[in-house]
């Protein structure tokens, strides 16, 4: 704009010049027709640049793509005060534009455009408005003297308001052989920015270049979510929080590039044009935070760290300042000023975050040489580089290609999927070193056990023995000293009572001693023991009892069997004494990995819940089995029987 005013001033100036310098000298003036002649047709053709007539751009059925911005007269409307009558008949008002491209910073000023177009063959023409966000603008066209004016449409109103169903704005023009058209549009962008993209296009080959630009977009997106939806489940199945961060950001930057493209008011917000305000701010904005998130997180930064804190400070007062402007708008951001300090500040913290992402990798890689901080700068830098070759488009330093017109999505697919591709690595690295560790405290856990259950069996085996040695002899003794008093005292019943209790301690001591460490289990193993469980109960004739068993031909360690042992015993005496069965089927399995044992009967069965309080049978098995680093299942059915299902890894 100020360039365009600056043009105008000194091209004024010069013609004023031209016409008010007097002739001097004498051989001036015998040239003076001749140089009159000249000074008539050179002001002609200045004027011609500043008060121009409309311009026609040539077309026809072979064009693929025109940028018509070189072709387009403007006015800058600074008043606000140029009706459509002005713009359509005054020539006054109206300044050839005499750039390639053409953007308008953030202004309250309207901005009128207007160009011609002609045909040489029997057509039909797409003008396309390529920039998504156009806040309102209205269309006109002049056409043999006939005027037609469209109402306002934009972003401003709901999506159906508009003349065609595209992300972007489009306008179907027919034109016969050598006809013409008058194209005049008024924009109001309302302080916002204003990049002015036009094309014009043959129907077929918009369609062609719509066709490929849709695909291109719909496999990066389609990648895109693919990956984001990959590392939520890698969240969901390892829980570390990085991966939670940066599914965030994939999803963040899709609906970013969707809003920027002018998908997401297309498919998701269409009947809500006052998101189109916020999405892209506020994506952007979630963007920036779960990237320090996840770069604080995935560099296993301290939470409690003086650094953590700040920017955890930083990132509270940029989601404040985003409340503000959007979406409670407690900013007033109606004037020119206001909005250049909003959009001003949204850059800041951007850049501000993104270098606070960049500083915090080169201090993990000077202070720690950490392969991770490498590769996400690495990253960094080429999503940048991917962002910045728009500009260098714009400078002219590299040829147009799909990166320079798209550099949004081509940045996120390219972020997204090298970060993807990179913490599925991690992921699983991470994974199988917590495994490592995970399996190293389970063998240390399990040694620990193992141990304590041995020197238990010890303890278990001396005090076994003690009560066979000692006590039993001393019982004996005393036993044998009261038979001896009975002789002397044959009517004495107290004695004769005191054989009887001597003798019932001698059994209990045998049992106890028993139970401490079966000699059987001792000497022959878990299998002879079972054996001879099942022909005491045989003998007692209580109940039936079945044994099979797989794979013991070898025995088990020691503290293995007598827990098995003492876990066998508690079951048969709660199916004696509550089950009332009249067959148990007793099955033992030992495998290369696991040992598997189960108990059936046809008892009454229980529902675990209706088990006295105090009763401590069940959870004496329970906690056993835990001991053994196994697991343990009731299945009981009442009036059909119980099943017993118990697995311990070896």
């Amino acid at each position: 704009n100020s360039k365009l005013k600056t043009q105008n001033s000194k091209l004024k100036t010069q013609n004023s010049k031209l016409i008010t310098e007097p002739l001097t000298t004498e051989t001036d003036q015998k040239m003076l027709p001749n140089f009159q002649f000249c000074l008539v047709f050179l002001f002609l053709l200045l004027s011609e640049n500043v008060f121009s007539q409309i311009r026609y751009l040539p077309v026809n059925k072979n064009i693929q793509k025109v940028n018509i911005i070189p072709w387009l007269d403007l006015i800058i409307d600074e008043n606000k005060n140029v009706d459509f009558s002005e713009a359509l008949n005054n020539e006054e008002l109206w300044t050839q534009n005499l750039q390639t491209d053409l953007s308008f910073p953030p202004q309250n000023d309207r901005h009128w455009v207007r160009l011609g177009i002609t045909s040489d063959d029997d057509e039909e023409y797409i003008f396309e408005l390529a920039y998504p966000h156009i806040a309102k603008y209205k269309w006109c066209t002049r056409k043999e003297g006939r005027v037609n004016t469209l109402d306002w449409q934009g972003d401003n109103f709901p999506f159906n308001h508009r003349r065609g169903s595209h992300p972007n704005f489009i306008h179907n023009i027919w034109l016969e052989k050598q006809d013409s058209i008058e194209i005049f549009i008024l924009f109001d962008q309302e302080g916002q920015e204003l990049p002015l993209i036009m094309n014009v296009y043959t129907e077929n080959s918009f369609l062609e270049e719509e066709n490929s630009k849709r695909l291109f977009h719909g496999m990066s997106i389609g990648v895109n979510f693919f990956v984001a939806i990959a590392l939520l489940g890698l969240f969901l199945t390892f829980r570390y929080r990085f991966l939670f961060y940066q599914s965030m950001i994939s999803f963040s930057s899709i609906l970013y590039v969707l809003s920027d493209e002018g998908y997401g008011f297309m498919y998701l917000w269409s009947k809500s044009p006052w998101m189109n305000g916020l999405s892209r701010p506020l994506f952007l904005g979630l963007i920036s935070i779960f990237s320090v998130l996840f770069t604080i997180n995935f560099l296993k930064y301290s939470p409690r760290s003086r650094l953590v804190k700040v920017l955890i400070g930083v990132l509270i007062i940029y989601v404040v300042f985003m409340l503000f402007v959007h979406p409670f708008q407690w900013l007033e951001i109606d004037n020119e000023e206001n909005i250049g300090i909003v959009i001003l500040s949204f850059l800041v913290f951007s850049f501000l975050l993104t270098a606070i992402n960049i500083c915090l990798c080169l201090h993990k890689i000077v202070k720690e040489r950490s392969a991770d901080a490498i590769v996400l700068l690495l990253i960094f830098a080429v999503t940048c580089f991917v962002l910045l070759s728009r500009v260098f488009r714009i400078q002219d330093l590299i040829s147009p290609n799909y990166i320079t017109e798209h550099p949004g999505i081509v940045g996120m697919s390219l972020h997204i999927t090298l970060i993807g591709m990179y913490l599925f690595y991690r992921s699983f690295v991470r994974a199988g070193e917590t495994r490592k560790i995970r399996l190293q405290l389970a063998k240390e856990k399990q040694a620990a056990a193992e141990s304590l259950m041995m020197s238990l069996n010890n303890e278990r085996e001396r005090i076994s023995m003690d009560i066979h040695d000692s006590l039993s002899s001393l019982l004996s003794a005393a036993k044998m000293n009261l038979e001896a008093a009975k002789s002397t005292f044959p009517q004495s019943n107290d004695i004769e009572n005191s054989i009887s209790i001597f003798e019932k301690i001698d059994q209990s001591l045998k049992v106890i001693s028993h139970n401490l460490m079966p000699s059987t289990l001792k000497q022959f193993g878990l299998v002879e023991e079972i054996r001879s469980m099942i022909k005491s109960y045989k003998e007692a004739g209580s109940m039936k009892i079945k044994f099979e068993y797989f794979g013991m031909e070898k025995r088990l360690k020691e503290h293995v069997e007598l827990e098995l042992y003492h876990i066998i015993s508690e079951l048969l005496d709660n199916v004696r004494k509550h089950a009332s069965a009249s067959n148990v089927f007793i099955q033992l399995n030992s495998y290369d990995s696991h040992i598997n044992l189960i108990i059936e009967d046809d008892g009454v069965g229980f529902v675990k819940s209706n088990i006295r309080k105090g009763a401590r049978g069940l959870e004496n098995i329970e906690n056993r089995v835990k001991l053994l680093n196994g697991e343990v299942d009731f299945y009981s059915v009442p009036l059909k029987g119980t099943t017993v299902t118990i697995d311990i890894r070896i």
